[in-house]
């Protein structure tokens, strides 16, 4: 039996760079792990035939072939070429539908148990090639810290590790449904307002993480908006509390707040907390 945290991510810079023909977005992105993360007990041993089971503290989240940590275990055995039992018990702190990448770090912490409790021995190459199967974040919640994200999320970049700062994590009532959001981004266009993830590569690279608040750019923000009207007041009420930059992580709805001091961070949360249903004070 192993237990592991999940961490969750957020996307410091987010373009679309491109359509492949069979429909899947091109991305490019700088993207960090965040302190904040769920926790999965996993216990694994050979079987006759392969059954997963999940547990977790939290109703709505699905324990069948729709969790993609149960999508992980089956691509692992696959890979693995013989039965298992897995169990697996989850706490959930990382909110769903907030573009923080909670699905894909669960399968990918999952991924790593399972490595390591069978002894298989895959290379963090042959993991990611498993967890692409999986979803398009798990590849660099397998690697973690922080990369530049291109392609369909294959290609992982690992840059240095950034100090830890303080943030802050706002979400809504409601998640917005990464689908959709495409589907209103395709509608929408590009726009010019892009981020320059070469400039926030070179803030990262340096270690200036005030220099580099000032690139955190997503172009799926305004498409998200259209399903959830909030995320631009959010944005605002985190801007108006005094943080170096307020940009919608992922697909959203979640939008994080970069803060120059954790006492800054600790007076916008407890504002915020007010009107907003979920705000999570944490750091880089």
């Amino acid at each position: 039996m192993l237990t592991v945290p999940a961490f969750a991510k957020i996307n410091l810079t987010l373009d679309v760079t491109g359509v492949r023909e069979d429909g899947y977005h091109l991305l490019r992105s700088v993207m960090h792990t965040v302190r904040l993360s769920d926790l999965l007990t996993v216990s694994a041993e050979d079987a006759k035939e392969t059954s997963i089971c999940i547990f977790t503290d939290k109703s709505y989240i699905p324990t069948d072939g729709k969790n993609t940590m149960y999508k992980a275990a089956e691509a692992f055995c696959s890979a693995l070429g013989r039965p298992l039992r897995i169990d697996i018990k989850t706490e959930k702190y990382i909110p769903v539908g907030a573009g923080l990448g909670g699905g894909s770090s669960d399968a990918a912490a999952l991924l790593r148990a399972l490595n390591r409790l069978t002894g298989a021995g895959f290379s963090r190459k042959k993991l990611c090639e498993i967890g692409l199967s999986v979803g398009a974040d798990v590849p660099y919640c397998i690697f973690g810290g922080t990369a530049v994200v291109e392609g369909i999320g294959e290609i992982v970049r690992p840059l240095p590790a950034l100090p830890a700062w303080p943030l802050l994590i706002c979400k809504p009532r409601g998640g917005a449904s990464t689908p959709q959001v495409y589907r209103e981004f395709d509608r929408l266009g590009v726009g010019a307002d892009r981020p320059d993830n070469s400039a926030a590569e070179s803030f990262v690279r340096r270690g200036d993480v005030r220099g580099l608040a000032g690139q955190c750019k997503n172009v799926l923000t305004a498409a998200a908006a259209l399903i959830r009207p909030e995320i631009p007041d959010i944005r605002s009420m985190i801007s108006g509390c005094g943080a170096l930059c307020a940009e919608m992580s992922g697909s959203g709805s979640a939008v994080f707040g970069i803060f120059d001091s954790f006492s800054e961070a600790k007076a916008a949360a407890d504002k915020l907390s007010r009107s907003i249903d979920t705000v999570i004070l944490t750091s880089l």
